[in-house]
């Protein structure tokens, strides 16, 4: 224990306290989780229903901007102290190596046993989601028993051949934000990393800053913003505008680490030997920045086809997506079933994704996230 909190403890501090942040952030901005529930006096819920259900009571209206810029003052607040306190600082670990699998301790009897508890614990709380959800989405009638009772696909057939616009659309704008976000992000990196742009620190700390951003004050700044003057809230352009700037920092931090990993000295031997920057991009760095752009660009996409806190305040009619849809169809028609459906549908299409990514990203993720303990 002593060595735990004098030794180990410290060096794991930053990634510690980024987990905490986000830990903290992810349900002080949910205002989805407290409706299901019925419970409303949660700041995001109260902004919500003023802005949504209220929008043009003037007086409700601007209580729940307030409320959303009150949000986003402690997200950034809680962002920048957490920021300033690892980067004041200082973490670094002696040692000739490290290795992928780190320090291994051998459990006692009961301590083994603790550990197996604790495991499939956490396993039956995770698996509990996709079981559920995959049992309504069968169903047509599940009521006070242990398992429905009336089995069906209709569910999937509403979703795939009745309304099929949900499923289109978040394929369509989450495609959209994604080309926008490789032809934003990687040029961005590589300001980032292979130059001395002045502002280029400035660039990278406004982009990762969107990580503490609501997502409700994104989809409010939107709306308020692009209604009038600039109406780009009358086109359907907005939703994957809004989709590309909410996650840009997923992209934009993949590619980072992928420049990171790039040894300089190929790209100057490149240039040393005749070929110009072009060039020298498109045989050596592209290559080799393929695997870490290919990572990033899966978590885009998976970020931003799972969006619901911007994209509902922006959303009209024929623009619904599979969260929008499965929210609407929880909230007016009650209809848990094809809700479940929906839901079931988003996660074997993210948890697909997931696995392409723990297959091909091996150190990428912890590089672009401050890891130490990765293969990179």
């Amino acid at each position: 224990m002593k060595r735990f909190l004098t030794i180990t403890l410290p060096l794991c501090t930053p990634n510690y306290l980024a987990g905490a942040v986000i830990v903290f952030l992810w349900p002080f901005t949910d205002w989805l989780t407290p409706l299901i529930f019925g419970q409303i006096d949660f700041l995001p819920s109260i902004s919500y229903i003023n802005i949504a259900y209220h929008f043009t009571d003037m007086y409700r209206k601007y209580m729940g901007i307030v409320s959303v810029v009150v949000s986003s003052v402690v997200c950034v607040a809680m962002f920048l102290v957490s920021k300033r306190w690892v980067e004041s600082r200082k973490y670094t670990s002696l040692s000739k190596g490290t290795t992928l699998e780190g320090r291994i301790i051998e459990a006692g009897g009961f301590k083994r046993f603790l550990s197996y508890v604790y495991m499939v614990l956490i396993a039956l709380l995770v698996l509990l989601i996709p079981t559920v959800l995959g049992l309504s989405a069968f169903s047509r009638r599940w009521v006070l028993t242990p398992v429905p009772t009336y089995w069906t696909f209709e569910n999937f057939r509403v979703i795939l051949f009745e309304t099929p616009g949900m499923l289109k659309n978040s394929f369509l704008f989450s495609g959209v934000a994604l080309l926008w976000g490789v032809a934003f992000g990687l040029p961005a990196a590589y300001l980032i990393t292979r130059t001395r742009v002045r502002g280029k620190e400035a660039l990278d700390f406004v982009i990762t800053l969107m990580l503490a951003f609501p997502g409700i004050a994104v989809g409010v700044s939107y709306l308020l913003a692009f209604w009038k003057g600039i109406p780009l809230a009358t086109h359907w352009i907005i939703m994957p505008l809004s989709l590309f700037v909410r996650r840009l920092p997923y992209f934009l931090r993949m590619a980072h680490a992928s420049y990171l990993q790039l040894d300089v000295s190929l790209e100057e031997a490149s240039e040393i030997s005749g070929a110009g920057k072009l060039r020298t991009f498109l045989n050596i760095s592209f290559p080799l920045l393929l695997k870490g752009v290919f990572v990033g660009v899966v978590m885009f996409f998976i970020m931003a086809f799972q969006e619901i806190s911007t994209a509902i305040f922006l959303y009209r009619g024929g623009w619904e997506t599979l969260p929008i849809g499965i929210f609407l169809n929880w909230h007016r028609g009650m209809e848990f079933g094809i809700a479940a459906a929906m839901a079931f549908i988003m996660i074997v299409i993210i948890f697909i994704l997931l696995l392409i990514v723990s297959r091909i990203g091996g150190g990428i993720i912890g590089a672009a996230w401050g890891s130490s303990g990765g293969r990179y």
